[in-house]
Order: C-alpha cells, then structure tokens, then sequence
C-alpha cells in the first residue's frame, strides 16, 4: 500500500509565508479534494510534493515500506497555452517515452490506446494538440500522466475547462484509476459541487 507522509511543511512565496506546518497522511486507493479560497496555497501545496517549490518540513512517499522518488509521481498543472503540433495520440505516448522515436513496442501503443478509450478520445487522437479546446487538451494531458503509471497523481483544476459530463468522466476515471493501480490521487478542484 502507498502512503504519502506530510511532516511540517511550511513555505513562503516571494517572502510572504503561504503554507504554515501542514501536516497530512494519503493512503493508496483514494481521490482526495484539496479545496480552498483563492490563495489559501493548494497549488503551492501540490508544487511542493511534487518538488517544484522549496519548502521546509519532510515528504514522503513510501510504497510496501519502500521509498519512493519522485520520478513516481505525476504533476498535471494548470494548462497554459499550448502549441504543439503532436497529435493527442503522440502526446499522451510521451508519457511513456519521454521522446518519439520509432522504436515503440505493440505493448506501449495498446496502453495509449486502452486509456484513449477509458477517456473517451477516439475521435481526438489524430488531431493535433495545438487545435484542441481547452478541455479537450486537458483530458489529453491526464491520458499521458495515466500511462505512465504513477503512484501519485497530482492534479491542479483538471476539470476547470470541462463540461460536467467530462468532469464525471475525469473524476470516474482517476477514482478507478487509484483503486486499481493502488495509487493516491489530490486534486485541486473550486467546484464545491463535485467536491459534496
């Protein structure tokens, strides 16, 4: 069973304290809801677990007693504007590949394959990124977080730019998502409705 272990963690954003020793346990298995007004720092919070932001106190993620790195977990932030011209297929393949090259075994193209068909992208996966809409880039961005396999699944308002019937879909998918792959899900949502 994975655990995520928050000991005292504090930090500061151009001098200014945001979080003040946070202190929290994550098992395996579960969806959890960071919710907050703006500000309160539920991105700095999930910036620092996920190492893109100093901060003082202990994080840890352990598996079976193991340490893990955090090469083990997946960070999808809040999108920007983007411009690729990879096609969503390609793009979620990276998850796996880190580079296109065409050395990609039959195994990797079924995996893309299997989690384009659990978020519902058939017909999205040919079409370039950059000609997206901005929910649809970001199902495409949480396929590619999915195939690597992560054992924490950091995600900043994936659901912001969706309809509800893609964020059912969305929260579905990463609940599923953690019980099957025993791994740990926070998800910063302003959607107090989901989050009831």
């Amino acid at each position: 069973m994975a655990t995520l272990q928050i000991d005292s963690l504090s930090c500061a954003y151009k001098g200014k304290p945001v979080l003040n020793c946070v202190q929290a346990e994550f098992s395996s298995g579960r969806l959890t809801a960071i919710l907050g007004r703006n500000g309160a720092g539920k991105t700095t919070l999930i910036r620092c677990i996920a190492g893109l932001h100093d901060y003082c106190g202990k994080v840890r993620l352990t598996d079976k007693e193991k340490v893990l790195d955090r090469s083990h977990i997946a960070y999808l932030p809040q999108l920007e504007k983007i411009t690729s011209s990879l096609t969503a297929f390609e793009t979620i393949l990276l998850g796996l590949t880190k580079q296109l090259t065409w050395k990609v075994s039959q195994e990797q193209l079924q995996k893309v394959s299997d989690v384009i068909r659990e978020l519902k992208l058939e017909a999205l996966a040919d079409t370039p990124v950059k000609s997206l809409s901005g929910g649809q880039k970001q199902l495409v961005f949480l396929a590619q977080a999915f195939v690597s396999e992560p054992k924490i699944l950091l995600l900043d308002e994936p659901t912001s730019a969706l309809d509800i019937r893609h964020q059912l879909v969305v929260m579905d998918t990463v609940a599923k998502y953690c019980k099957e792959k025993d791994a740990i899900a926070l998800f910063v949502i302003h959607d107090l409705m989901l989050a009831s």
